[in-house]
């Protein structure tokens, strides 16, 4: 059973009673929400609830009809706290919260792993992890466009994982600016 958590991070000690398994916990960059899978009897579940919460009041924006601990599940908030990405089953899906609407955003169709999803600053590219299977010692980082669909891979040696995106800008390109030389 999860610890609950205070908006800060701080684990508070209450259990949610009733819970058979919680993983993949991701607290709102916004305000005092949580997404997380939940093991719900035979099948997983996606869900959106309020910081000490219980399961009467989550929300449930996904089924996970799998429900095997050997898949990897993660889930990220949009920077702005309107909506979340997630990977499941192999796939990447958007969730809109205003409009309780989840899209389907790849079409992998089990031919590769798809985890660690990260959300770009501005909300609009998806970096993950991708995996071809059979080829379990194998992976990039792609990128996705979350309004074309464009899927693009940004490494391609074969061991990369772990993508994050920097909340600040790069530093601009420095110029140098040498002494004109008079003859």
């Amino acid at each position: 059973m999860p610890w609950q958590f205070q908006g800060t991070g701080q684990a508070v000690g209450a259990l949610m009673a009733g819970a058979n398994l919680i993983s993949a916990l991701v607290l709102s960059p916004t305000d005092n929400r949580m997404t997380y899978w939940r093991l719900n009897s035979s099948e997983g579940v996606i869900a959106l609830n309020q910081i000490g919460g219980t399961l009467a009041t989550q929300q449930v924006i996904l089924l996970d009809e799998v429900a095997s601990l050997n898949y990897d599940r993660h889930l990220a908030w949009l920077p702005d706290g309107s909506g979340l990405v997630i990977s499941v089953n192999e796939e990447i899906f958007d969730y809109i919260i205003a409009t309780s609407q989840v899209r389907q955003l790849t079409s992998f169709n089990g031919s590769a792993q798809v985890d660690r999803v990260t959300v770009s600053p501005d909300g609009n590219t998806i970096a993950f992890s991708f995996s071809p299977n059979g080829s379990p010692n194998v992976s990039d980082i792609w990128l996705l466009n979350r309004q074309t669909f464009q899927i693009t891979a940004l490494t391609t040696d074969g061991r990369s994982t772990f993508p994050s995106w920097s909340r600040v800008d790069p530093p601009s390109i420095l110029s140098v600016f040498l002494p004109m030389v008079i003859r």
